[in-house]
């Protein structure tokens, strides 16, 4: 066989190989078996295994790049540079690599673990999974579990989240499921602690267990609002209600001027401004007891005013103790036996009282003591009444007649009076005739003048002169008693001389008459 240099054999190509290729190989390491052969398969069932910094396998273009072992059950990739120095010693500047390794968990469990190496262990070393164009990496299987808590989240403007999991109950299934909602929007919002955020079509945001509770201080279920320190919680429920369907409750807007407000509970001590309370009830500790307000009667809007002071309220139907009430055009009316207030009404008219001026009217202390009549009656001074065990001091009598007025019906020989605000003067006038007065107000001096239908005659001015009883001459109690019949007192002169010239028309007796008497019947006289 001529000798053929190796340079010069034909290139061997994959498409030529259908079983095993064997190598030449020359053995150093024994002198009596210079020459061997090597299969293929057999020189690479094993390679070095390696460093970071050089690989065990590595491609000829970049000796940095390969493959290599660092311990058992562990495969590296490694991305490096490498350069031959002195004497074609092998020097590498920087390599980093990814590894994976097996990790035996026991019951049954493996994991392959993925992890990033530098040979500078100074070095941070990042792990990309970069997709080309449209094509995207999934996880599949079981999916991922994320076994720290800085696993972050990047935009491309720098700004990352992550999500922390140190704080999920670890009772039972420590598990958390968390669903996302179908939105209506191609893109949606997580809602978060302290952010800032606008809540929109919301049905059921935090739901609580059912709430059976009677106390506030029991209720352990739904919506809850904490302040920033999360010492103060709000908390809204619904367990309790009976009524299944949606109830709606809309805020009202605030003021112009006050931009916030609050919610009214039933705890606390508050101050509720212009709220229109339809049908409001009120209690006092006992809640089965109420006391209710009616407006229904009213026609318009009306204003009450409280006095600035402690008070009761007074009722139509409650007996009560009214004091220090000053009653402007009061009217007393007759309640009859249906409990319906009737129209027999007494008006109290107050306007002849001298102004700034305060009157007592003190009622006796003691029930009448006459057997007449069941109660008291008040005098008054138009009314026509009995007066019963009255001691009247410094009597005065004085003539009273009825004013005129138009449209009253009248008979004849009636007396009315009129006061003439011209003259000042009240002029006393007797009717004429029968009917209904008329307009014109009687005020002429002589004669009979018509009212436009009542003829008055005049009779004379009406005097403002009074009669005055005095008994302060007695010095025993005295009866007088009078006549049966129509007469005149006599009385003694103005200067308390003896009564003169008296005509008696019937008998005259007495114990001593002084000067003369005569008869007119029959001209007696006795001296």
């Amino acid at each position: 066989m001529p000798s053929v240099r190796i340079t010069q054999l034909p290139e061997l190509l994959s498409a030529d190989i259908s079983g095993d290729v064997i190598l030449p190989g020359v053995n150093t390491n024994d002198a009596l078996k210079p020459n061997r052969k090597i299969k293929v398969s057999s020189f690479f069932q094993a390679t070095p295994k390696g460093t970071i910094q050089q690989p065990g396998v590595a491609f000829d273009a970049d000796r940095g790049v390969g493959v290599y072992s660092s311990a058992s059950q562990r495969l590296g990739f490694v991305i490096g540079s490498q350069t031959s120095g002195a004497g074609g010693a092998v020097i590498s500047n920087y390599a980093s690599s990814l590894e994976i390794s097996r990790v035996d968990n026991g019951s049954n469990n493996i994991t392959m673990q993925l992890s990033a190496q530098d040979s500078n262990s100074s070095n941070s070393v990042n792990v990309e999974i970069v997709p080309r164009g449209s094509g995207f990496f999934t996880v599949g299987g079981q999916g991922a579990v994320f076994t720290d808590n800085i696993t972050q989240f990047a935009a491309t403007n720098g700004r990352r989240a992550r999500f922390n999991c140190d704080t999920l109950n670890s009772g039972g299934d420590a598990t958390k499921v968390f669903n996302f909602p179908g939105g209506v929007t191609a893109s949606d919002t997580l809602v978060t602690e302290n952010a800032a955020q606008t809540f929109t079509n919301k049905t059921g945001l935090f739901v609580g267990d059912s709430d059976a509770a009677s106390t506030p201080s029991s209720i352990s279920a739904g919506l809850r609002v904490v302040n920033s320190q999360s010492n103060r919680t709000a908390q809204f429920v619904v367990g309790h209600w009976t009524y299944t369907g949606t109830i709606t409750y809309r805020l009202p807007q605030a003021s112009d001027t006050t931009q916030s407000t609050e919610i009214v509970d039933t705890l606390t001590a508050q101050d509720v401004r212009d709220k229109n309370l339809v049908t409001p009830t009120i209690s006092g500790t006992n809640l089965a007891f109420k006391v209710g307000f009616s407006a229904n009667s009213l026609s318009n809007s009306r204003t009450y005013t409280f006095a600035d002071a402690n008070l009761t309220i007074l009722g139509e139907e409650n007996t009560a103790t009214v004091t220090n009430k000053t009653y402007a055009d009061p009217l007393f009316a007759y309640k009859g036996s249906n409990v319906q207030v009737t129209t027999q009404r007494v008006s109290l008219d107050l306007a002849n009282i001298s102004s700034a001026s305060t009157r007592i009217f003190k009622f006796p202390d003691q029930q009448p003591q006459v057997n007449l009549v069941d109660q008291n009656v008040i005098l008054v001074g138009a009314a026509t009444q009995d007066v019963y065990n009255k001691t009247n001091i410094n009597a005065q009598f004085k003539t009273g007649y009825v004013a005129w007025t138009s449209n009253e019906s009248v008979n004849t020989g009636d007396i009315r009076f009129y006061f003439d605000a011209g003259t000042s003067v009240s002029r006393i006038y007797q009717a004429q005739t029968s009917g209904t007065t008329g307009l014109t107000a009687p005020v002429h001096t002589t004669g009979t003048v018509t009212d436009d239908n009542i003829d008055w005659l005049y009779l004379r001015d009406l005097n403002s002169f009074t009669t005055t009883i005095k008994a302060d001459v007695l010095s025993v109690n005295r009866t007088v008693q009078l006549p049966d019949r129509d007469g005149t007192i006599i009385t003694e002169d103005t200067n308390g001389a003896a009564v003169t010239d008296l005509i008696a028309s019937r008998k005259v007796s007495g114990d001593q008459f002084a000067g003369r008497l005569r008869q007119k019947l029959y001209f007696l006289a006795f001296s």
